[in-house]
């Protein structure tokens, strides 16, 4: 990692861009880092105040086609101990007022949370869709209106979902699943598959009988190539028997010669 001699500000840093968030513009970059091989730009900053997370979406975005990297990626650190300016009572104070903060923060851009996710994680999009939370002490409850809960799990999306929350907003949570799918999901889904299965069904029809004539069309072509080969068979055999009757060493070259264009023909 690149360390900065005077740690700068992100505003400072990036001078030709502009955010709407003063806690991001006034965030410390302490260090850059490049993975050329994931192309990965890092970027690790240390706020005094939380930061809101569509600010770090547009920044890392703002980075991936300024400097043309497939992931930009903004790792914060929340120095709250100077913010309470070092006093132990006051710290303990200042903590559990961030903590009921990032809650309450949570609880209201879930929407945004999700966005930022899906941009990570696009696959993680549907199943998140339309869900809701419930904060109890470290635990968030996400519960889905799709059957997702298996797949996010198996493919460890909790972890995942934790890391990047606790990157914006400075405290672990552990990310726990249910499932509650409503009546009218359950309708939608019944009518999308049923129309997939007929569409599926008229595919497979369309299918077939494009097949079916494409062979018909083939069996029609090698009829008429025999018919055809036939034809001249019986033409050559004609003038073969004409030719018979003239024993001069001309005609029997040509005789040799249709011989050979009925073999030929007889092959096709």
């Amino acid at each position: 990692m690149e360390e900065l001699g005077k740690p700068k500000t992100v505003k400072e840093v990036f001078k030709d861009y502009n955010s709407n968030s003063f806690e991001l513009n006034a965030a410390k970059v302490i260090g850059i880092n490049l993975y050329k091989k994931q192309n990965i730009l890092e970027l690790n900053i240390v706020s005094k105040k939380p930061i809101d997370i569509m600010a770090v979406l547009d920044l890392e975005k703002y980075m991936q086609r300024r400097f043309q990297v497939r992931e930009a990626k903004i790792n914060i650190t929340y120095d709250i101990e100077q913010e309470a300016q070092e006093d132990v009572d006051t710290i303990k104070d200042f903590k559990e007022d961030l903590e009921d903060e990032i809650s309450n923060k949570i609880l209201k851009q879930w929407g945004n949370i999700i966005e930022y996710i899906s941009h990570k994680h696009p696959i993680a999009k549907a199943f998140l869709r339309n869900s809701t939370i419930e904060i109890k002490g470290n635990t968030i409850n996400v519960t889905l209106s799709l059957n997702g809960k298996e797949f996010l799990e198996n493919n460890k999306f909790n972890e995942v979902f934790s890391g990047l929350i606790e990157n914006i907003y400075g405290k672990k949570y552990i990310i726990e699943y249910a499932e509650k799918v409503p009546e009218k999901n359950i309708i939608d889904y019944r009518q999308a598959l049923e129309k997939l299965e007929k569409n599926t069904i008229l595919e497979l029809t369309k299918d077939n009988n494009e097949a079916l004539a494409e062979e018909m069309r083939k069996k029609q072509l090698r009829n008429t190539v025999v018919q055809v080969s036939e034809t001249i068979i019986a033409i050559c055999s004609m003038r073969m028997l004409k030719l018979e009757r003239n024993s001069s060493w001309k005609t029997r070259k040509n005789i040799k010669r249709i011989n050979m264009e009925m073999l030929r023909f007889k092959e096709i």
